[in-house]
């Protein structure tokens, strides 16, 4: 038997590890511009 086949399957070389993290970075890249979107506007709308 292949020792490789008993290994979990987080330990496999074909998967980012940071791909969660690097999808969370990017859903919180995108939030952060709508932030500055509603900022900006709030700004305009009270005059400063």
């Amino acid at each position: 038997m292949d020792i490789a086949l008993m290994l979990p399957p987080e330990y496999t070389t074909t998967t980012n590890p940071f791909e969660a993290k690097n999808q969370r970075i990017a859903e919180l890249e995108e939030e952060l511009k709508l932030v500055k979107t509603e900022r900006d506007v709030l700004l305009k709308v009270m005059g400063k």
